[in-house]
């Protein structure tokens, strides 16, 4: 599942999630589908350092999200 994410930022970075990071830093959140078999979904935040290097900065098993209305 990693490798697969991990390929997905090597490729196109900027088509995943911004999200405003600690001290305003810019980061983004690449979200991973969870599959049947126990393999759980992630939340992988990893920064664009620059044209060519990007940096993962955690991987956390992702939360239930609550819809607010």
């Amino acid at each position: 599942m990693l490798e697969s994410v991990e390929w997905s930022i090597a490729m196109d970075p900027e088509s995943w999630h911004f999200v405003e990071g600690p001290g305003g830093t810019a980061i983004r959140l690449a979200i991973t589908t969870a599959f049947p078999a126990g393999v759980p979904a992630l939340w992988v935040y990893f920064t664009i350092d620059d044209d060519h290097y990007c940096t993962l900065r955690s991987v956390e098993l992702a939360r239930s999200l609550q819809v607010v209305r």
